[in-house]
């Protein structure tokens, strides 16, 4: 059209008729042409082309002796009045717009059977990897905790989330068995005192009726009551510790100052017991903490050391301050600890006395850990080369700012070392 308009500024309707007819020559044009005078008649037309308003237009045009086809075409008024009509074959464009389509329609349907054939393949990869998982649950339902769910070697999501779930399992596992343990270390714990208590009622019931043999069972009745009531507050407390939110009571604490208050109050009983007791607390060391669970948990330790250790043994309590930690350390020269006992040895009711003769119920070196997990600390026990050592490390506080230092959570974990030899009986 822009070629055509162009003939015809250059030499008017002349130049323009014929570039037309030499258009229409050129073998192999695909265009058709149409001029039409001011008043709608023909002046040059090709394939039956309408006259149109100016603009693009379609048409389904039928020469005479040939096949129809569609055209595209653009009109326009030329200066004079006259309408230019410069027509395209459309018929190339609708063929390959239908193979598009026929390939799209295919390539849609082969898409959804790809879908289809993919989604059934990928729900049975998903119930079978299932049904491992859902057999398992129903196994340990049914009282076998035994059971864990396969893991593969793919290392896939189902791999990860098995791993998952049989670490979960594992952990359930332990708790129940601790919670086996527990109720049966309650129940031999709790039957002798029970059965000294029902003797001494029966003595008091069946014997003379004299003031001193009633008090004398009374009070044995009364002794037996307070063993009794110390379990369970041992067992009290150390859910305290354990759950409650106890660090909103916490305050800066001078655990040099509290070891030497702690010194003096145990020195003699440790010496009366024929031990020896050396405190090396020198410097203020501060820590965030609850000054009577800390007192608390010294003094566990050192009933550990004076009830499982002979006499001649000398006893260490000594403070350190090291990095974003300070450092209790109570040791003793003791037996130690036999090795195959060492990851038990803080557990609640553990007491390496089979037969449970000695006294005490294997809570004190829990409650140890517990208030040492409660203040963010660490846990060691280890060989003392010979005897056993303790060593808590606790988040110390800037003195200036009184807040705990930045890397103090370094602090947290728990660790157990064996010993080489002995068989002290710690609880």
């Amino acid at each position: 059209m822009t070629g055509l308009k162009r003939e015809y500024g250059e030499g008017g309707l002349p130049d323009l008729m014929d570039a037309l007819t030499r258009h229409a020559r050129r073998p192999g044009n695909p265009y058709r042409y149409a001029l039409f005078d001011r008043g709608g008649g023909v002046v040059v037309r090709q394939s039956s082309l309408p006259d149109a308003v100016p603009g693009w237009s379609e048409a389904r045009l039928e020469p005479s002796g040939q096949p129809s086809w569609h055209a595209r075409f653009f009109a326009e008024r030329l200066p004079d009045g006259e309408t230019l009509i410069v027509a395209g074959d459309t018929s190339e464009l609708d063929r390959l717009r239908d193979r598009l389509f026929g390939a799209l329609a295919i390539g849609f349907i082969i898409i959804l059977g790809l879908g289809a054939a993919g989604t059934i393949l990928f729900g049975r990869h998903l119930r079978r990897r299932l049904e491992t998982i859902s057999t398992t649950a129903e196994a340990i339902m049914a009282g076998d905790l035994r059971q864990r769910v396969s893991v593969g070697p793919s290392g896939d999501e189902f791999d990860r989330a098995g791993a998952s779930l049989n670490a979960m399992l594992d952990r359930i596992a332990q708790l129940v068995e601790n919670l086996r343990q527990v109720s049966s270390d309650v129940a031999h714990d709790l039957r002798t005192p029970l059965q000294r208590l029902r003797s001494a009622i029966e003595n008091g019931l069946s014997g003379t009726q004299d003031i001193v043999p009633l008090r004398d069972a009374l009070e044995l009745a009364l002794g037996q009551s307070d063993a009794m009531l110390a379990l369970f507050e041992a067992i009290l407390r150390i859910c305290e510790v354990e759950t409650s939110g106890l660090r909103d009571r916490f305050e800066p604490v001078d655990i040099a100052a509290l070891v030497r208050r702690v010194c003096e109050m145990y020195g003699p009983a440790i010496e009366d017991g024929g031990r020896t007791l050396a405190c090396d607390s020198e410097g203020a060391v501060l820590v965030l903490g609850d000054r009577e669970l800390l007192i608390q948990m010294t003094t566990n330790l050192l009933d550990n050391a004076l009830l499982h250790t002979p006499e001649g043994t000398e006893v260490t309590v000594s403070t350190q301050h090291g990095g974003a930690c300070a450092r209790l350390i109570i040791a003793d020269t003791g037996p130690g600890v036999p090795e195959r006992d060492r990851d038990r040895i803080t557990q609640r009711f553990v007491r390496l006395d089979r037969a449970r003769t000695t006294t005490g119920h294997g809570l004190g070196l829990n409650l140890v850990a517990a208030i040492t997990a409660a203040h963010h600390g660490q846990l060691v026990i280890e060989d003392n080369y010979p005897g056993l050592r303790a060593t808590i490390s606790l988040p110390i506080v800037d003195e200036a700012s009184r807040v705990v230092s930045s890397g103090s959570t370094s602090c947290i974990t728990m660790n157990i070392v064996d010993p080489p030899q002995g068989s002290q009986e710690q609880g």
